[in-house]
């Protein structure tokens, strides 16, 4: 089977494809499957888009790579064909037209017998699907509130953005993360697609050596609490921040705080915590290697989410394996958000906090861990008891979802 697979070029992947090596941090989702394909029988080309200025690429002509670590040609598609000085790089439908032109030429060339899209080329997969006989897979990593937001707002663009959803693929793919993607699913898309959702995998725990710059941070008997997450908008970044600072203002000396990720509001972050009398127990530690988040789990042992979309994601996920006491938001009611998390963890695993004054319950949830560690050894013991039973393994995560592609091209779903 050919496959032609297509996603944006997140900015973990970015890094090393610049130095022509397969280098990835953060998505593992992707990371697995491509890696999966690659090693498979078939024939795998990849089509990496650049979607934004943050995700530099020097050159605006596309880019054919040899990457080391993966045996598959690898295509950078560019922000534009115009330089980045020009306004017309940062253009969004010019943007998307011109990836549409390539990625066409490019599958015109290929002849594949699928073609797999991502989510942030939702315009593309669909004028695909529209005019081809290609199989289509459009796979969504999660729902996010504008795609929410898209199915009842007025204009032509979330007119066009809901057609496109409508488009006759020959499967669509959801990861269960617990954004509410099973009734979006059927809200959004048209009735005859098939579509799977499916729950993101943790591999077995091993531990592996801290790097040098991270292990003597973590050689205290101090409380070490740890946030996984892109440091965005809804991932509750200054909400952690600011609770964290609270609690060192009168715990200075028995907590030591752990950031590990990057985003736009580090630097707000970095502030808050600069301007906190104990900003030395505060250790932002930058986008690190997915082997490195799952030891510095195990190494900690209070981890924090304060996710508003979904809390079944991949770090969340590995922090449920791994055996470390988790606090969580409770479900808020609203676009089925959670809904699964609440089916999949009991509350006696995780200690919930209120959908009001976030920060103040934070605040007192670990104070009363760091004084109750026999409830928080309990806590994390009960949940990686049902982490083991609900979490696939990565390889049997990707498994089933290479079979979704495998049952696609048969022609069982068409």
């Amino acid at each position: 089977m050919k496959i032609t697979y297509i996603s944006r070029l997140f900015s973990g992947l970015a890094n090393g494809i610049r130095k022509n090596q397969w280098e990835p941090h953060g998505v593992p989702t992707v990371c697995h499957l491509i890696e999966a394909l690659d090693a498979s029988p078939h024939k795998l080309d990849i089509v990496f888009t650049v979607k934004d200025a943050n995700t530099q690429w020097s050159t605006n002509t596309p880019s054919h790579l040899s990457v080391s670590g993966l045996e598959s040609r690898v295509t950078v598609l560019p922000l534009s064909p115009f330089p980045l000085h020009n306004w017309l790089s940062t253009n969004g439908y010019l943007r998307e037209l011109y990836h549409y032109i390539q990625i066409r030429k490019i599958i015109n060339d290929l002849e594949p017998d699928l073609v797999y899209f991502d989510r942030a080329n939702i315009y593309t997969a669909a004028l695909t699907a529209l005019t081809t006989k290609i199989p289509v897979i459009w796979r969504i990593m999660g729902v996010p509130p504008a795609m929410h937001d898209t199915l009842n707002q007025k204009g032509l663009v979330a007119k066009i953005t809901r057609s496109a959803y409508r488009a006759p693929f020959a499967q669509v793919i959801c990861s269960k993360d617990g954004s509410g993607g099973k009734q979006w699913m059927q809200k959004a898309l048209a009735t005859a697609t098939p579509r799977s959702i499916l729950l993101n995998g943790v591999d077995r725990l091993r531990a592996r050596p801290l790097p040098k710059t991270i292990k003597p941070l973590i050689q205290d008997r101090k409380t070490k609490v740890l946030f996984v997450s892109r440091l965005v908008e809804h991932k509750g970044c200054l909400d952690f921040i600011r609770s964290a600072c609270s609690v060192l203002s009168k715990y200075p000396d028995e907590f030591s705080f752990f950031i590990a990720g990057t985003g736009i509001y580090e630097q707000a972050m970095r502030k808050l915590a600069k301007a906190s009398e104990s900003a030395s127990n505060i250790h932002f530690l930058g986008s690190i290697r997915n082997e490195h988040v799952l030891s510095l789990q195990q190494e900690c042992d209070i981890y924090v989410s304060l996710n508003e979309m979904s809390n079944l994601t991949n770090a969340n996920l590995e922090a449920m394996r791994s055996g470390i006491c988790i606090i969580m938001p409770s479900s808020p009611g609203w676009r089925n958000i959670d809904e699964d998390t609440d089916k999949l963890v009991p509350h006696e695993a995780a200690l919930r906090l209120p959908k009001t004054n976030r920060v103040a319950a934070l605040c007192r949830s670990l104070i009363y861990l760091h004084n109750n560690p026999e409830e928080r050894k309990a806590r994390a013991t009960t949940m990686q008891m049902y982490a083991d039973s609900f979490i696939p393994t990565w390889d049997e995560r990707i498994k089933k979802e290479i079979n979704i592609l495998e049952t696609v091209t048969t022609g069982s779903n068409r």
